[in-house]
């Protein structure tokens, strides 16, 4: 399964932790619709999006994100 670069998913990290969750979200949106797949960008997806107020979408995002990662241990924490 592909997954997104490191360097690329640092970025929506990145911003996220600044406090841009709209760009945050953005970025995961774009690795989401490149690797739907991937566990990772879902989830954090899920995250930016919770911050943003649309908690319902956030929490499915979340729940599929690990769903698709069960084993990734950053997921589980977040």
């Amino acid at each position: 399964m592909q997954q997104p670069s490191p360097a690329a998913l640092e970025r929506g990290l990145n911003l996220y932790r600044q406090g841009r969750h709209a760009e945050a979200r953005d970025a995961f949106d774009a690795m989401v619709a490149q690797f739907p797949q991937a566990g990772a960008p879902r989830a954090w997806r899920g995250l930016a999006s919770c911050q943003l107020g649309d908690v319902e979408i956030g929490i499915a995002d979340l729940r599929a994100g690990v769903a698709l990662a069960p084993r990734d241990a950053r997921l589980v924490a977040a």
